[in-house]
């Protein structure tokens, strides 16, 4: 004989409990007015149900008026490998009373007693799950089965579920098979649909239900989908990577956005050089082109490569700040300050190539030299000992073409950044691990949201984030992959 090893799990709908009884066709307990002699209350499913679970405590054979339906065609079959069995019905104790003269709460009782009082069952071990709120409000509904879900794992850490997806409403259907889907291991769980005939009109016929095993490779790819998308929405695009768990052009395009992200660009257009032009979404074509923002205009203050680098970093900055990921922020606002700084004194004495990190530590020592040699700051009586952001921004803002009005008070504003310890709060952050509060960056400046778009302004960058496009257009594309 099998050891029972399979827990299933069923929600309880208004079709799980018929009428049998006298002799006539099956019924729903709905259109049944009397059962045994006794009258029904005719008030709704709930109260009807309810009569009857009294009559049936007082006179056992109301029970044999009565048949378990939709469900029984899987115990019948799976009973001799099922130890548990756990049936989900409603108590709505805060729904309108339309829904609650629904609720499958005594159902529920009924079908119990039913499976125990059944030679073929006695073995399996029957309980009842209830959820209390609204059966149609999925937002509360999936709270509950992962909750109640969680629990069964937790008591039945070896045995394979069955999650019955057939009865109640369809929100409690799909509600139940996300979370079995999201909590239980694939290998530990089984689906099965009920199927139930019907006549030629297209009329159910009760008590005739057969099964169906549902494979959840489709549904699988929707709740990965889902969580992509959730993912990908916070700039998470290794991870989403990760669950895609693929090696097409989609995958190799989140790979990609997550190099592009990262600043490794030369890797990302590795990935897409590689990947035909009708393939690739719109927003990863800019990292074809020389630049992601507007280099026109700008040649005579930074080299090309330059330039699109601190529009990508830019970008990144950008996209934080719009998620309110306010340490992301800080530290790529703060990375695009210095980088800016040192393009613009790179482009005008390419000798003291500040955007290479491998000589950086030799030219920015002898650019200091260089600087207090020839009185070109004023900042420390014109002898800085350190190639620090203000003496930097003092070379810059002395020494540097300045027509361009644009580029001035972009300029003007890095000043107040430093000025306002911008760079205190960026080390906080790096090197202490304490994050920023709102009020801190309202505290470098009360228009920051205004001065980070009027740089975005400057580089010329598109309207609409880079990264928020790339999101829009991955997610439409695994909503038809």
């Amino acid at each position: 004989m099998t050891t029972p090893n399979k827990v299933i799990v069923s929600n309880i709908g208004n079709r799980s409990l018929i009428y049998s009884g006298e002799g006539g066709p099956l019924k729903s307990i709905e259109a049944a007015a009397t059962i045994k002699g006794k009258t029904l209350p005719k008030t709704g499913y709930r109260n009807d149900t309810d009569e009857l679970l009294k009559l049936a405590q007082m006179d056992s054979q109301i029970l044999s008026e009565l048949r378990i339906n939709i469900l029984d065609a899987l115990l019948n079959k799976k009973c001799q490998e099922t130890s548990h069995l756990y049936l989900i019905v409603s108590d709505q104790v805060e729904e309108n009373a339309q829904h609650i003269k629904q609720d499958t709460l005594h159902a529920g009782k009924l079908i119990k007693l039913l499976i125990e009082q059944n030679e073929h069952y006695k073995h399996i071990e029957v309980a009842i799950i209830t959820y209390q709120n609204s059966v149609v409000d999925a937002d509360k509904l999936i709270p509950f089965y992962r909750e109640e879900l969680s629990k069964l794992l937790s008591k039945h850490k070896e045995q394979t579920f069955i999650i019955c997806d057939s009865g109640g409403t369809p929100q409690q259907k799909t509600s139940l098979k996300i979370s079995a889907e999201y909590l239980i291991p694939e290998k530990q769980v089984e689906y099965y649909q009920i199927i139930e005939q019907v006549n030629d009109e297209g009329e159910i016929i009760l008590g005739q239900s057969g099964f169906i095993k549902q494979g959840n490779y489709e549904y699988r790819k929707i709740i990965d989908a889902q969580q992509i998308a959730l993912l990908i929405h916070n700039g998470n695009y290794e991870a989403a990577t990760f669950i895609y768990d693929s090696n097409d052009v989609i995958a190799k395009q989140l790979r990609a956005t997550s190099l592009r992200k990262q600043l490794l660009l030369q890797d990302a257009r590795n990935i897409i050089n590689g990947t035909r032009d009708d393939k690739l979404f719109s927003s990863l074509k800019t990292l074809k082109s020389k630049s992601l923002g507007n280099y026109s205009g700008k040649e005579g203050y930074f080299e090309s490569e330059h330039f699109n680098i601190l529009a990508e970093t830019l970008s990144v900055a950008d996209f934080f700040y719009g998620l309110k990921e306010l340490n992301n922020a800080v530290l790529y606002y703060h990375i695009f300050m210095e980088k800016c700084l040192n393009a613009l004194i790179s482009k005008q004495i390419p000798q003291y190539n500040l955007m290479d990190s491998e000589t950086y530590f030799d030219n920015s020592t002898q650019l200091c030299q260089y600087i207090c040699q020839n009185n070109l700051v004023t900042i420390f009586n014109g002898r800085p000992s350190n190639l620090t952001l203000p003496v930097k921004l003092d070379y810059v803002q002395s020494n540097i073409d300045n027509t361009n009005e644009q580029l001035s008070l972009c300029l003007s504003y890095f000043q107040k950044w430093i000025r306002a310890n911008f760079s205190v709060i960026r080390n906080r952050i790096a090197h202490d691990g304490i994050g920023v509060k709102g009020s801190e960056i309202n505290a470098v400046s009360d228009n920051f949201h205004t001065e980070v778009k009027e740089w975005y302004k400057f580089f010329g960058l598109p309207k609409e984030n880079i990264y928020i496009q790339t999101n829009k257009e991955i997610t439409r594309a695994l909503k038809f992959e």
